[in-house]
């Protein structure tokens, strides 16, 4: 038997592995296509609920339309949202009012200084 002498093709090679790694590509992102089909109308409809919920709470008014108990929790959680903005504005007009005493007590310091 005569010796024989191995010449690899490194153009072949690359070129063969290049094309699996695009059919290995393709199928990820026909995989991901698919997983879009069924994941994405859940992801939408639950979203969907979260902006209807963030409506309600700002407007105080059902987009959804609905029976008398989920106009009766929507008024309760208008209420608290404004007993929340009622308690935030007393908190800053406090906070006003000692600014403005502390104001008035520099001032009349600076005016014992003059004198």
């Amino acid at each position: 038997m005569k010796h024989q002498q191995v010449v690899p093709d490194y153009v072949a090679m690359v070129k063969t592995s290049g094309t699996c790694l695009c059919l290995v590509f393709s199928g990820w992102v026909l995989f991901k296509l698919v997983q879009a089909i069924f994941w994405l109308p859940g992801y939408l409809e639950k979203n969907q609920g979260r902006l209807y919920e963030r409506v309600e709470l700002r407007s105080g008014v059902s987009v959804r339309g609905g029976d008398e108990a989920d106009r009766s929790t929507g008024e309760e959680k208008r209420s608290t949202v404004e007993d929340d903005r009622d308690y935030e504005e007393k908190e800053s007009m406090q906070s006003l009012e000692e600014k403005g005493e502390n104001d008035a007590i520099e001032c009349e310091t600076d005016s014992k200084k003059d004198k």
